[in-house]
């Protein structure tokens, strides 16, 4: 089995994908094809780090983060999670982990390897592995059984290794109990909050613009920019050269016989009559009797759709109490066992719902079965077809790529053979080409290339590119008058507007402190103040969740120490002065409800921290190069 198939060019997109099902520290990139001939962006005692496990890494972090933030990912938030440092950081360490694992003698088996793939319920059928549905998955999606395996014998390495270095890390009851009582105390606070874009009658000379550039001149300095050229394969464009046979399409429909399958339904009518949950005499019991009869006269040989129309109040009073077709988990449990159990034409004793009671009659019944090839040929189709358009842009993207090494081999190469080349103005980290779909992906690319290298063969939003770096522009420092009125006056008001709130929140903590109380000095400066219960750690109420600060500040107050030395800036950017009013221990019995939980959590924790140490320990003992582009 781990030779099912020869190998081929990998996508990075189903190693993310597969990803998802795969062992913790899985650093895709692993093997593929064209690995030895890549750029390196540094060594691990000797080993290379080449730009593909580079780019890899890095397109496996920011999958994660689309996952995470969806729609709204964007390159500020690409930035704020220093993406590229990420994506170094763990090809290091994944090169750390492999030559301790091979320095302390651990394997996996092929016998280990099996028994991992053979549990993954995506290439189960029926919960048994198939092994056509193995192969289908990962050659429609260009992984090749080989590299996936390679990926996930890695991952069961690490594992192991993960396990032997801090597996024996435990957690004690005293550990446990001071945790639930450092997470789960309550404290109550006073607080009086500055904003500082309140203060805006403040007067920004030119002394003060000159005086903070020639401060901070170096946070003006442009970004370094790049110019790249690169050529499009979209798969749109190949859709017409495309052929999808009639055999094609029968082995797809007999491969994927679950997304054909039609659920049992059932079709008929109903008698609802509401009724409350209680029992015994009164109103609900008159309409228990009420459904009895009922169905007595229904069973009797009465129109069934007349006596809906008369007597039913559910919503298909109207129609005869008509209903369906629906499967079993359209309807509710009780109402579904009686009308699947029902043959056409018989009628159910009544069955008591949170709705009332209910009197069915069956009408027809669809048996399970398969939607017929015949009906979804052209669907089959449509998606062959869209997937051959891809891997054909895909192949004729890496065949162009075999033939380019750097230089201007691209744009030759690219006019022999009729496509376009398209080349791009300057362009930044921070503002890539504009007029380029998913350009924060492409820039993020381009920017790790050396220049005239050409990338690897890229995704982006289901188009291919092959990217080539041509020019460089370093950064540099405007002079002032180029930033005066855009940056530099902003940023001086900013300033002012934030010292300003700062000195007010200092002159009324400085007066708590004199008086003793808070709120004393609040009424003396005529502020409002506020009060807020923090019932826990974890659960910072709606004015602090942009305030972490303000939490911890609060949680190291005391009875004897109830207000603070220092005021606290929230990260909204407003600076508070807080005080203790009230701090409650949790309740001691809250402990042994969830001290299994936390003992699994903290340990978890504790093992993660554990393991994290020594390999940081260990990559302080390595030896570690990194390019100068890739330098921190």
């Amino acid at each position: 089995m781990l030779r099912l198939m020869r190998e081929s060019a990998g996508s990075w997109i189903i190693k993310i994908l597969l990803g998802l099902i795969v062992l913790a520290f899985v650093f895709v990139g692993t093997g593929t094809y064209n690995s030895g001939r890549t750029s390196t962006i540094g060594s691990v005692n000797g080993n290379p780090i080449t730009v593909n496990d580079y780019q890899m890494t890095y397109y496996n972090i920011l999958e994660n983060l689309r996952r995470q933030f969806g729609g709204q990912l964007n390159d500020e938030i690409i930035k704020m999670f220093n993406i590229q440092q990420q994506a170094i950081d763990q090809v290091i360490e994944a090169e750390l982990m492999r030559q301790a694992a091979e320095s302390a003698g651990i394997i996996v088996s092929n016998q280990e390897l099996i028994e991992s793939i053979t549990r993954i319920p995506a290439f189960q059928e029926g919960g048994v592995f198939d092994k056509e549905r193995y192969r289908l998955l990962l050659s429609q999606n260009r992984l090749t059984p080989e590299s996936f395996e390679a990926m996930q014998k890695e991952a069961i390495l690490f594992n192991k290794l993960r396990t032997i270095v801090a597996g024996s890390v435990k957690v004690s009851e005293e550990e446990a109990r001071a945790w639930y009582e450092w997470e789960n105390t309550a404290v109550a606070i006073a607080y009086v909050s500055f904003d500082p874009r309140t203060y805006t009658d403040i007067e920004i000379t030119n002394e003060m613009l000159v005086s903070y550039y020639d401060a901070q001149k170096q946070n003006y300095m442009t970004e370094p920019a790049i110019k790249a050229r690169y050529v499009k394969f979209d798969p749109l464009a190949y859709r017409d050269k495309v052929v999808v046979s009639d055999q094609e399409v029968e082995n797809y429909y007999n491969t994927n016989p679950a997304e054909y399958k039609l659920e049992e339904m059932v079709s008929g009518r109903q008698i609802i009559l509401k009724s409350a949950d209680d029992e015994g005499n009164g109103p609900a019991e008159e309409k228990r009797a009420k459904a009895l009869a009922l169905m007595e006269r229904a069973k009797a040989g009465e129109d069934f759709a007349e006596l809906a129309k008369q007597f039913s109040e559910g919503p298909e009073k109207e129609t005869g109490g008509a209903f369906g077709p629906l499967t079993r988990s359209d309807l509710l449990p009780a109402v579904a066992e009686a009308a699947f159990s029902l043959e056409i034409g018989d009628i159910s004793d009544p069955i008591k719902t949170r709705h009332g009671w209910h009197i069915l009659k069956i009408e027809e019944r669809r048996p399970p079965g398969t939607k017929p090839l015949a009906e979804v040929t052209d669907l089959i189709r449509a998606k062959l077809s869209e997937r051959k358009s891809q891997n054909r842009a895909y192949d004729e993207a890496v065949s162009i790529y075999n033939i380019s090494f750097g230089d201007d081999d691209l744009a030759d190469n690219a006019t022999e053979l009729g496509l376009d080349l398209v080349e791009t103005d300057f362009f930044t980290r921070s503002q890539g080409p504009s007029d380029l779909p998913g350009s924060s992906d492409f820039t993020n690319i381009a920017f790790s290339l050396p220049l005239l290298d050409i990338s690897d063969v890229i995704d982006i939003n289901g188009i291919y590119y092959l990217v080539q770096v041509i020019a460089e522009q370093p950064e540099q420092i405007p002079d002032l008058e180029t930033v005066r009125d855009n940056k530099v006056y902003s940023d001086v008001m900013a300033q002012q507007q934030r010292l300003t709130a700062e000195k007010a929140a200092e002159e009324l903590l400085a007066a708590a402190g004199d008086a003793g109380s808070l709120l004393a000095a609040t009424e003396e400066k005529g502020y409002e103040i506020q009060t807020v219960t923090i019932q826990n750690r974890n659960n910072p109420p709606p004015e602090f969740e942009q305030a972490p600060a303000v939490m911890e500040a609060a949680y190291n107050l005391s009875p004897d120490s109830p207000i603070p030395k220092n005021v606290v800036r929230g990260d909204d950017g407003e600076y508070y002065a807080v005080a203790l009013a009230n701090r409650t221990p949790p309740i001691p019995t809250g402990f042994s409800v969830s001290r299994d939980n936390i003992i699994e959590r903290l340990t978890r924790q504790k093992q993660n921290d554990f393991f994290q140490s020594w390999i940081t320990r260990l990559r302080e003992n390595s030896r570690i190069t990194l390019s100068d582009q890739f330098q921190g």
